[in-house]
């Protein structure tokens, strides 16, 4: 055995037994260590050798030679190994700690359908010497343990800086504690000085951490605001990998405490060169009354945004961490489900890049929405702040009772469209439409509602010529605008039995209302349902020669995330916007649609294909459950039959494809 695994060892005996004697008089305690480390030889450290396969059940591949069970000590790559026989676990297997050592590279698989649970912690060792230790835990199957160590405290007796890292990329991994991220730094009596920084990268699966992510630093007092070159840091990085999707989950009502804000860093959307492409980063806070982390102050790396995307779910109001005001960024996607986002409370503006969507409580301040789809399902305030939509082709979606207020807004940019529902513009509230080259829209069976008060809405153009393209179309009464010169309001007054009329201002230019009309659909187009829990859902896949991959408003229909029945079933445009009716090309090579299916309850469920019209012989279609591997031929089987387990985040959402081909 190493120096290093004898002092190892020497520590779990003193921890093991600390807690022993704390429940044992000391004349007691004094003769049972005595007794135990005269006999104990700690024959519950495990070390891999992986002399004969990769197999983790298999005894010869273990020094002792057996399988290593609920209380022993595992130990990888601190005595050297056949790097050949990398361990891979299978199965339901536990162990009391993992430890990786710095003495070669190590990758641990945990395979489809395999877990490892550790009642105490993973830790990968600093190098004390020249080493530069790196660990990898990768796999389809799921790890749980109680902490998680990048780093554990030792210092390098070199000089050199070593990085200690560790690469995530298990299907999922479970943190019931906090993560430690420690990097070290010690001024050698050689001269110089020996850095072991350390880096943990997510880069795919989904990550549970039920405490903090503590980035922490160990340097000579002495030399503290000294060094101004090789300085020590420690990092967590969201890592994005083209095709993956990593996913952080933070429970943690103070879920990240970074020790030295000018060294350490968390970025939870790190776009360095070499992970990029059709990847998505995800951080989700998932518990109560936490604080969103957005100012770079606190060590969050705010380059080129936050977060990319970010939800909002879990018990308790979310609110952004700086009573000063702070900005929230978010390079894709923002959900706020089933709870509150308050960015009232302490002034915080947002800037959202991609689509939002709203079925919990969400509280704006100044804010600013660059995506395709703005969708309020359930409860949105805005204060006097303004609310500004600068996107192309813009799309609001209201599935509320009663509306969606907003008081302040403003519009640049093609159209914005007002698809369902109810959107109104309170009593002293104000809309702007700031250039020509907007216009306004409003489908049928959706409202635009101006409400009357001692100030009564406004809607201002403040483009000059005035634009052409307002289209008003309201199923609770007419609306009769007219565009007006720059900075003159059009006010919209609420008479009673009477229909909206606005101030006629001499403009020769009036509105433009126009009406859809429902034609016969002879398209290609296919149509699948999700139902279950005495509910259903459609999804409608529409083949066109001139359809976009992209998501188009004038094409396709924005599906909501969740809808009142309880289930969410949608497909992907390229673009990755969710869709209830997909219009695209068919593509003679064949093509691969994501399709998305969800449900409130855990339960079985089926997809069905309830129709297959008018597509050209000699197409194949197939349903892949990514989940369990099954390819079903959705067109002779018509139907498909799964589980969704909500505490398994894999069971449900992104799960599926549709596979066409042509023979």
């Amino acid at each position: 055995m190493t120096d290093k695994g004898k002092k190892y060892q020497h520590a779990v005996l003193v921890i093991r037994f600390g807690s022993v004697c704390s429940h044992l008089r000391s004349a007691m305690c004094l003769l049972l260590l005595i007794g135990i480390s005269a006999v104990d030889a700690r024959a519950n450290i495990c070390t891999w050798t992986g002399v004969t396969n990769s197999d983790w059940n298999t005894a010869s591949n273990w020094s002792p030679a057996t399988v290593p069970g609920s209380g022993d000590d595992v130990q990888i790559g601190i005595v050297a190994f056949n790097s050949a026989n990398q361990p891979a676990v299978s199965g339901a297997l536990q162990c009391a700690s993992v430890t990786f050592g710095p003495q070669q590279p190590v990758t641990l698989t945990i395979n489809t359908g395999g877990s490892l649970v550790v009642s105490g912690a993973v830790t990968l060792l600093h190098s004390e010497n020249n080493l530069v230790p790196f660990a990898t835990i990768t796999g389809s199957g799921a790890l749980t343990c109680a902490s998680l160590l990048v780093g554990n405290g030792d210092f390098s007796n070199v000089v050199l800086t070593k990085t200690t890292e560790m690469v995530l990329s298990l299907a999922t991994i479970t943190v019931t504690g906090n993560v430690y991220i420690n990097s070290v730094t010690a001024d050698l009596l050689s001269g110089g000085l020996g850095h072991n920084d350390a880096v943990l990268s997510l880069q795919s699966g989904v990550m549970t951490v039920g405490g903090q992510i503590r980035l922490t630093n160990t340097i000579p007092a002495y030399l503290s605001g000294v060094l101004t070159t090789l300085l020590p840091y420690a990092r967590f990085n969201i890592d994005v990998n083209s095709g993956q999707s990593p996913r952080l989950v933070l429970l943690g009502n103070s879920s990240l405490s970074v020790a030295d804000r000018s060294w350490d860093l968390a970025d939870f959307y790190n776009d360095l060169p070499g992970f990029s492409g059709s990847g998505s980063a995800n951080v989700i806070y998932g518990g109560s009354a936490q604080v969103v982390w957005s100012n770079a102050a606190s060590g969050i790396d705010t380059s080129p945004q936050d977060y990319q995307n970010l939800e909002i779910t879990g018990a308790g109001q979310k609110n952004t961490e700086s009573s000063s005001g702070d900005t929230l960024t978010v390079g894709g996607n923002l959900s706020v489900l089933g709870n509150s986002l308050n960015m009232q409370a302490n002034n915080a503006t947002l800037i959202v890049s991609g689509n939002f969507w709203n079925t919990g409580t969400t509280l704006l301040g100044n804010s600013t929405f660059y995506g395709n789809n703005f969708a309020n399902d359930a409860t949105l305030t805005t204060n006097a702040d303004t609310v500004q939509f600068p996107g192309n082709n813009q799309v609001l979606t209201d599935s509320t009772t009663n509306g969606t207020i907003l008081t302040n807004a403003t519009f640049t940019n093609a159209i914005k469209k007002i698809a369902t529902g109810e959107y109104i513009i309170p009593a002293a509230g104000t809309w702007r439409v700031t250039n020509d080259s907007t216009a306004m829209a409003i489908s049928p069976g959706a409202t635009l509602d101006f409400q009357a008060g001692s100030t009564p809405a406004t809607l201002i153009f403040t483009s000059a010529p005035p634009p052409t393209g307002l289209v008003g179309v309201s199923n609770r009464r007419p609306l009769g605008l007219t565009p007006v010169h720059a900075g003159m309001a059009a006010t919209i007054n609420v008479l009673k039995d009477k229909p909206l009329t606005a101030i006629d201002t001499g403009t020769s230019k009036p509105a433009v209302v126009t009406k859809e009309l429902a034609v016969p659909d002879v398209r290609p187009a296919l149509v699948l349902q999700l139902s279950g829990n005495k509910a259903r859902e459609d999804l409608r896949i529409v083949f066109s020669p001139i359809a976009h991959l992209r998501y188009m408003p004038s094409e396709d229909k924005y599906a909501l995330p969740k809808q009142k029945s309880g289930l969410s079933f949608y497909s992907y445009s390229t673009d990755r916007v969710p869709l209830s009716v997909n219009l695209l090309p068919l593509i003679p090579a064949g093509q691969t649609i994501e399709i998305s299916a969800g449900a409130a309850v855990s339960g079985s469920y089926t997809i069905g294909l309830l129709s297959f019209d008018n597509i050209p012989g000699g197409y194949k279609v197939a349903l892949k459950d990514k989940f369990t591997g099954a390819i079903t031929n959705i067109m002779t089987q018509k139907t498909y039959t799964f589980s969704i387990d909500k505490k398994n985040r894999l069971s449900f959402g992104d799960r599926f494809e549709l596979i066409l081909t042509k023979n």
